[in-house]
């Protein structure tokens, strides 16, 4: 290697050490490693807001009232009739879980056996778990890789005459995938893309058109 060579590679490390120093330099320090904050809200007040489950002293009151009585059912009762005025329902059940939920939800339905019922390929199982007991059977669509939600293309192309359901799901608060659309869709955005026109409860779609319920 030639004095001049040796001259110039000199040069290139040691401009590039100069800049490699100044731009650490102009860098913050992290808030782990001691410097400022990003976040400035109140930490007590940050505490409250994620504090879950959520609760007082009239839920205490509440609850430790119900397990000195013991009378579970007729409270049961109360917050069903208050949660359908409250949210002006027709019908309201209280389920011990999700799953118990989507199982009266399609007994609620009553398809016919062998009726297809589309649901999310990346969701919890007892999506679809529920549908064994009833005959109906699972149409897994694709999930759109920008909001993990419901793909209507996808939909679109496995949509036949025995579809009869969509059971679209959330993730991560984007609501169906509202972020690609811009909007939240909702019954009416799957209706236009998926040609799905129920009417009313019975659903009675003219021959030749799909039919599901929403």
């Amino acid at each position: 290697m030639s004095d001049t060579d040796s001259t110039r590679r000199s040069f290139v490390l040691a401009g590039g050490a100069a800049i490699t120093t100044a731009a650490f330099a102009q860098t913050e320090t992290l808030a782990l490693d001691g410097g400022p904050k990003a976040v400035s809200f109140p930490a007590a007040r940050q505490t409250a807001l994620s504090k879950w489950p959520r609760y007082g002293a009239a839920e205490k009151k509440a609850l430790h009232e119900l397990i000195d009585t013991g009378a579970f059912y007729p409270e049961l009762v109360k917050f069903e009739n208050e949660w359908q005025q409250y949210t002006r329902s027709p019908f309201v059940k209280a389920h011990m879980n999700g799953s118990s939920a989507l199982t009266s939800m399609y007994f609620a339905l009553d398809l016919p056996p062998g009726s297809e019922i589309m649901v999310p390929s990346y969701t919890f199982f007892a999506t679809c778990l529920a549908m064994r007991f009833f005959g109906y059977v699972p149409i897994f669509i694709d999930i759109d890789p920008q909001t993990a939600c419901f793909d209507l293309d996808d939909a679109k192309r496995k949509l036949t005459a025995r579809t009869k359901a969509l059971v679209p799901m959330h993730s991560w608060a984007d609501a169906l995938g509202g972020g690609r659309h811009g909007h939240v869709p909702d019954a009416g955005v799957f209706r236009a893309c998926l040609r799905i026109r129920p009417l009313r409860r019975s659903c009675e779609i003219p021959e030749g058109q799909p039919r599901a319920r929403l």
